[in-house]
């Protein structure tokens, strides 16, 4: 081959990968703006992020992957799961696709990262109450103007402390690991009131 026909496949080999490039972009980009239930990807991460932030102390090191439940499936959900730097899974989040409640928290104990002579004494139950409580309104569980009410008492398991709330058509689960500082994980559901 002489010099002018290598020259020129060389830029085929390049015009070739640039379009290979070009049409990865279009797919992600296409795959973020495609919806499922009434939200996109772009739209479920916009949502997920501040929840990281909220949920993990260490989420700016979290890699999130983003997938919804096959086409057809009940619950139709958009589930966001965290990653850490080391690849242990740390944070579950899924939302009802067809309304966009979150529904389901769930976080991996972060105890593991804190020494046990720094966490503080088991709390009262009204210590856990307020804990979950807290939890409750700052995922946006209990939107402005819903009256939740205490339903059961608390049950205390071995890994910490479950608090049940209901308000008119909703029900939350709450899950404080024993020293009520961290959150293990939350279920919120609509459901008729008793």
């Amino acid at each position: 081959m002489t010099r002018r026909q290598w020259r020129f496949l060389r830029y085929i080999r390049v015009a070739v990968l640039m379009v290979l490039i070009l049409f990865g972009v279009w797919h992600v980009r296409t795959q973020q703006e495609r919806r499922y239930g009434l939200y996109t990807a772009r739209q479920i991460f916009d949502r997920a992020e501040p929840l990281c932030y909220l949920l993990v102390p260490r989420a700016d090191r979290l890699t999130l992957s983003i997938e919804h439940t096959p086409e057809r499936a009940h619950p139709c959900a958009w589930i966001v799961e965290a990653d850490d730097e080391v690849g242990n899974n740390v944070l579950r989040l899924a939302w009802d696709a067809t309304n966009g409640d979150l529904w389901y928290v769930s976080v991996v104990s972060l105890s593991s990262w804190i020494p046990t002579e720094g966490k503080g004494m088991a709390p009262t139950s009204r210590e856990a109450v307020r804990a979950a409580w807290s939890w409750v309104s700052g995922l946006g569980f209990a939107e402005p103007g819903t009256r939740w009410r205490l339903v059961c008492a608390l049950q205390r398991r071995r890994e910490g402390w479950q608090i049940i709330w209901k308000a008119e058509g909703r029900e939350a689960v709450i899950r404080v690991d024993i020293s009520a500082e961290e959150l293990i994980g939350v279920r919120s559901w609509q459901s008729p009131m008793r």
